[in-house]
């Protein structure tokens, strides 16, 4: 995949930690990769790295993003949110409470590219267009909208599709499986649907007093809860 490179220099190494079973309670996101072999976990400053197929203590790689709060560059902060490319295997992003989006290799556990003028107050959710390999969503608390960058060139949004979500919870959203359109819920506990190529809202509808906080299509049904 053809991108942007990264302009901030990220740790490169990937060292192994001695887990312990106190660190889970510490993760915020976790997410198997195209294999289903292996966990990702955000982290503080890092992304650890469970091989599913060894059981055990101190079997996982961390993948340091940063090395030191003091240290300029790198990807800093809680990792809140990760998404795996199922076109291009070994490539996934991945997006922090700071407000960052940075793309990596599963192979060098390196950066690759930078999203810039990411909105909100921190990503809560990243996702792949189902068809386009270049196209990247991107949802973040305190934010009205959801951001598509084209992965060509991630020096800006390529477009932002409203969805109302002035608040610091986690509000879910999902592509159909033909990324016509993205299914969202909101602040107001409504269910929005946003046509990805015309950048519009279809409708908008009350659901419950409870906001979606998750959402998943299968063929043409959608489930929420």
């Amino acid at each position: 995949m053809s991108g942007r490179t990264a302009s901030h220099s990220t740790p490169r190494a990937r060292s192994q930690s001695s887990f312990l079973p106190s660190l889970i309670l510490s993760f915020v996101k976790w997410f198997f990769e195209l294999t289903h072999t292996r966990l990702y976990c955000g982290f503080e400053n890092a992304i650890e790295v469970f091989d599913i197929t060894r059981p055990g203590y101190g079997t996982s790689d961390r993948v340091k993003t940063s090395f030191t709060r003091k240290e300029r560059g790198g990807q800093k902060g809680l990792i809140s949110a990760l998404a795996f490319s199922a076109h291009y295997v070994g490539s996934y992003a991945a997006g922090s409470f700071v407000g960052s989006v940075v793309l990596y290799d599963e192979d060098t556990a390196g950066a690759t590219g930078i999203l810039e003028g990411v909105q909100g107050g921190g990503v809560t959710q990243l996702g792949y267009h189902p068809l386009d390999a270049n196209v990247l969503f991107v949802a973040s608390r305190r934010s009205d909208a959801i951001q598509a960058y084209d992965l060509r060139d991630t020096s800006q949004p390529l477009a932002s599709l409203a969805r109302p979500a002035g608040t610091n919870q986690r509000i879910a959203f999902d592509l159909d499986p033909w990324g016509r359109w993205i299914a969202s819920g909101d602040e107001v506990s409504c269910l929005i649907f946003v046509q990805t190529d015309a950048r519009t809202v279809l409708c908008a509808f009350g659901i419950s007093r409870r906001r979606a906080s998750t959402l998943s299509w299968k063929n043409s049904l959608l489930t929420v809860r």
